[in-house]
């Protein structure tokens, strides 16, 4: 029964080959780091903005 779990987790775990050139700073990383960046700042602002409550909230029009 052993084997079997220790087959199982060897098998989970497995990951395949990492394609050559695909290092760990390139330029697909970094453009996903800022556009990963980008949309949670624009989340955040969204929210914070749809949720401010008393004084904090500005004065205008609302889609809520």
């Amino acid at each position: 029964m052993m084997m079997k779990g220790l087959l199982l987790a060897a098998l989970l775990t497995a990951q395949p080959p990492a394609a050559a050139g695909d290092g760990w700073f390139g330029a697909d990383k970094v453009k996903h780091f800022l556009v990963s960046a980008f949309i949670q700042s624009v989340t955040f602002a969204a929210l914070e903005t749809l949720f401010m409550e008393g004084a904090n909230r500005p004065t205008g029009r609302y889609i809520c």
